[in-house]
């Protein structure tokens, strides 16, 4: 089953095909002041939906041609509340982009100190850069 979403520029594709896994690909350019605003019902939904399936969830960011500090904001939210609700999570760019490579590393040394709740895994959805 696949759900679409478009916010402005952005569009959510969330999808069931890989057993044990909600992939949310997430493509275009999130620009919005507000982020955590725009997205966070969608990702509370999906975190909600995540834990009554028994899945974790894989967001996909390779994909996006642009996003603001705001989605970063937006994807530390979703993490924390991930932490809460015991839902694995993990979050994949594109090393290839350097504007991805450099946000995602700066993410992870900043969520390093933070302890407890389910594991998150920042990777580069397996390429090599």
């Amino acid at each position: 089953m696949e759900d679409a979403h478009a916010i402005g520029e952005l569009s959510l594709e969330i999808g069931r095909s890989t057993p044990g896994v909600l992939d949310v690909r997430l493509r275009g350019r999130s620009a919005a002041r507000d982020a955590t605003a725009v997205l966070g019902p969608y990702f509370r939904q999906v975190l909600v939906d995540a834990r009554a399936e028994a899945r974790v969830v894989s967001l996909h960011f390779e994909a996006l041609a642009y996003f603001n500090s705001s989605t970063i904001a937006a994807l530390v939210q979703v993490i924390r509340e991930a932490h809460a609700a015991a839902v694995g999570l993990s979050v994949s760019y594109d090393p290839r982009q350097a504007w991805q490579a450099v946000s995602f590393d700066a993410l992870r040394h900043a969520l390093a100190g933070e302890q407890g709740g389910t594991a998150v895994v920042i990777g580069d959805g397996g390429r090599k850069g």
